[in-house]
């Protein structure tokens, strides 16, 4: 139990012995009275409390000489003379005048409390520089909200203008109070401490860490420009060359940090899909002018046909037993396998050939070359084939168009689906669909061919529908393997089906967007069809984890483009759902 008694006692017995007072006044004055006023609030704050601990401090001000008068005369003389400072030369001028009319005994008395100003003044200095060392005593957080809310700027000239001296009179240019009128966000002179070190160090650890992951970026940036191979160690290499020169000792370059680096940047490892040397990197600039070239070719040519007549047509090769490159697999394991049906499926492929328009939508049949060992169909086959409303079926015994069979697209393909309208159609460099000859009795239509190696950057269908459409077939091959489901979608009629199966997917309205990206990507169009729906978050990311037919217990496998119905493979594939 506190005795307050007690407490005043020795505090009493304390300011006896430690303090020397000259002035035994026993008149009480209101700052006295205000002083123990506070001294009382604190005594009984600890009383009235259950625990306590000091986290803050009243300091208050005491001097030899004082009395209520005399600490308002010296607050009055401290503003009064840092006024005087700030005038201008006539007013300094004309104070010196009056001051060399005073008498002796005034100048005297002037220059007493002038001194004795100063040595206030200085302890006052002293106390905030002590308080300062304190006050740096932060943590990183800290110190990023101090740069939030201070420009290094604003802190450089903060710390100027305080620091300024009159040559006149060797004392500080600036009182307190003019300094915070010129910079209001600087609540007490604490802060003049920590923008003083701020500025010593440079900045802090955290602009330091910005400048590390910009330079890293940057090295990477040209690196990966001139399509050099990059692994995380590099990165950490780079990150400590600008470490080094900015003299940061405390950066290690961890993985953690190269974790971090990656998810800002938005980076990956990703299997490298073509090799080139250093000659076709050289001759990048020239296939950019190229793509470039031919873009601005076209731009001028569009507004001489319908958006639906504007055409681009590619093939794209597709295994006949399809499988993905990436598992989930337990970490550290020596080697990944995949199961698949049949591995020479894996490695030997057929064609599928497309067309879409600037519109955003599919035109025609997709045009689909299955590979036949004798690279021909009998009679009996073709007439019990799968017939599929949406795709125009024809062979090879490599699976690979030639140019009897482009021409046999022009016939079953391209020429009903567009009749006598007025075309333009941009083709790839392939030399098989480029002759002119072929496209010989359709008066009304324009070839423009796409320059060598620009095809990624400038074709539509190469930009997104040819990749999503692989992405759609795949996913059903993987659900059927992973489920032990009886079908052998690698047989002739079930690639038919499948196909046609996927293409009118594709063909919904829903992904007008995506296929109008195609053309915005390539340069072809001027305004963003904004955003969109791609095949995995439309068709895969389903919420509704059970078939939506009736008594079906089937894990789902696909969400309809058409009437977002969430299908099994059976009712999907087998009952052959389209739209």
């Amino acid at each position: 139990m506190i005795n307050p008694h007690r407490v005043v006692e020795l505090l009493s017995n304390l300011v006896s012995e430690r303090l020397s007072i000259n002035n035994h006044c026993a008149v009480n004055s209101a700052r006295d009275e205000e002083v123990a006023k506070r001294l009382y609030d604190h005594v009984e704050s600890i009383i009235d409390s259950t625990h306590y601990s000091f986290e803050t401090e009243d300091t208050i001000d005491f001097n030899d000489n004082s009395s209520g008068e005399q600490y308002g005369k010296y607050d009055e003389e401290e503003d009064g003379e840092d006024e005087e400072e700030e005038e201008d030369g006539e007013d300094e001028e004309d104070g010196e005048d009056a001051e060399e009319e005073e008498d002796g005994e005034e100048e005297e008395g002037g220059e007493d409390k002038e001194d004795e100003y100063e040595q206030q003044q200085q302890q006052t200095n002293n106390d905030d520089e002590q308080f300062d060392e304190i006050f740096m005593d932060v943590d990183e957080d800290q110190q990023q909200n101090l740069l939030h809310q201070f420009s290094i700027q604003y802190m450089k000239k903060a710390v100027d203008f305080y620091d300024a001296v009159n040559e006149k009179t060797g004392k500080k240019q600036h009182s307190w109070k003019s300094f915070q009128h010129h910079f209001h966000k600087v609540k007490n002179r604490s802060y003049i401490g920590r923008f003083r070190t701020y500025l010593e160090n440079n900045g802090t650890k955290q602009q330091k860490l910005d400048e590390i992951d910009q330079y890293t970026y940057k090295k990477f940036e040209k690196a990966r420009g001139d399509f050099l191979i990059v692994h995380d160690t590099d990165l950490k290499k780079w990150s400590l060359q600008k470490a080094r020169e900015i003299h940061d000792t405390t950066f290690r370059a961890s993985d953690n940090w190269v974790l971090n680096f990656k998810r800002r940047h938005t980076l990956c490892s990703r299997k490298i899909t073509k090799l080139i040397t250093k000659r076709e990197v050289l001759d990048a600039d020239t296939i950019s002018n190229s793509a470039n070239n031919f873009v601005s070719k076209v731009k001028k040519l569009l507004p001489h046909y319908r958006q639906s007549n504007v055409l681009n047509t590619d093939q794209s090769g597709l295994e006949i037993e399809m499988v993905g490159n990436r598992t989930l697999s337990f970490k550290g394991e020596k080697a990944t396998f995949g199961k698949v049906r049949s591995v020479y499926n894996t490695s030997h492929s057929y064609t599928v050939q497309f067309i879409i328009s600037l519109s955003g939508e599919p035109t025609g049949t997709c045009y689909l070359c299955l590979k036949e060992k004798d690279g021909h169909m009998s009679d009996n086959i073709k007439k019990n084939l799968f017939q599929a409303f949406n795709v125009t079926a024809t062979c090879s015994k490599s699976g690979k168009l030639s140019s009897s069979l482009v021409k046999y697209w022009i016939q079953k393909v391209l020429k009903p689906a567009v009749g006598n309208e007025k075309v333009l159609l941009l083709l790839d460099t392939w030399g098989g669909q480029t002759d002119e000859q072929l496209y010989s009795k359709m008066k009304h239509l324009r070839l423009e061919i796409i320059p060598k190696k620009t095809t990624a950057m400038v074709q539509p269908l190469d930009i997104t529908f040819n990749r999503q459409y692989k992405h759609l077939v795949r996913t059903v091959y993987d659900h059927v393997r992973l489920y032990d489901i009886d079908c052998n979608l690698s047989q002739r009629d079930n690639i038919i089906k499948l196909t046609s199966l996927c293409y009118n997917q594709m063909c919904s309205k829903k992904f007008t967007p995506m296929h109008q990206y195609s053309w915005y990507n390539g340069g072809y169009l001027s305004k963003s069809p904004g955003s969109f729906q791609n095949v995995e978050e439309l068709c895969f990311r389903f919420q509704d984890y059970s078939c939506n037919k009736k008594q079906c217990n089937n894990i789902p496998l696909i969400q309809c483009s058409f009437c977002e119905k969430v299908l099994c493979f059976y009712h999907f594939f087998v009952l052959y759902h389209v739209h």
